[in-house]
């Protein structure tokens, strides 16, 4: 966490949270941004930011907020390629728990290349819902307005190589067809899509606590564990 954009400083969990006292302790009554959003497991697939005007905000004016807020500008995360996320065949699942405060944004992107595909993404759209893009192909769930603006909403993306589930608070939406494999590409952003030559767009606005990306198929009991633990910082899987 950076204070106010100038000094840094780890902050740790205490028990299943991260430690709020060491934070406030460290940002007092100014600004908190999150330079470095530590993977819990063991891939170390750490989202950074080093550039101090790009860094999802906190703290506000000593205040914690529920979850980072990305500004819809400019804030976003990086993380490096890995053979961890560099998934290419199913299964992938992803989870993350958003609070969109504008109608559209990529919660994640596998980069982007020079033909506008991308390995594949994440994006909220309040018109046309949770929008799962595979090797470039969009796959919207269904019906209008489904993901609520100004509110959480926890989504879940499972593509099992035939078909991609796709759920919303916990209520499956529809599962488009999708099948054949993926390319692998380069590097991933999370609040924006990752453009070809380094480039970023369509910015994430609003706040995401959670996010997380198996290569595993998440099966229904562990979904609503997902689900039902959502405001806690870990959660184990079996």
């Amino acid at each position: 966490v950076s204070q106010s954009r100038y000094n840094e400083q780890d902050i740790l969990f205490s028990g299943s949270e991260y430690d709020t006292a060491s934070l406030l302790s460290f940002v007092g009554s100014g600004d908190g941004f999150v330079v470095t959003w530590y993977d819990q497991t063991s891939n170390n697939n750490n989202a950074t930011q080093t550039n101090a005007s790009k860094q999802p905000k906190i703290v506000n004016s000593g205040s914690i907020l529920d979850g980072m807020l990305f500004d819809g500008v400019d804030d976003f995360f990086s993380i490096t390629n890995s053979s961890s996320v560099d998934i290419t065949a199913s299964p992938l699942s992803i989870y993350a728990t958003v609070y969109p405060t504008a109608p559209a944004g990529y919660v994640l992107s596998k980069n982007l290349d020079a033909a506008n595909n991308n390995q594949y993404a994440m994006q909220v759209d309040t018109t046309y819902g949770l929008v799962t893009i595979l090797e470039g192909a969009s796959l919207a769930s269904t019906g209008n307005n489904t993901i609520t603006a100004n509110a959480w909403n926890n989504l879940c993306s499972i593509w099992n190589g035939s078909n991609t589930d796709q759920y919303i608070n916990n209520v499956l939406k529809n599962s488009p067809a999708k099948t054949g494999t993926l390319t692998s590409r380069a590097n991933m952003q999370i609040g924006c899509r990752a453009g070809a030559g380094g480039t970023q767009a369509v910015f994430f606005k609003g706040n995401m606590k959670e996010l997380f990306i198996f290569n595993t198929n998440v099966s229904s009991l562990n979904l609503s564990k997902l689900y039902n633990n959502s405001k806690k910082s870990t959660i184990t899987l079996p």
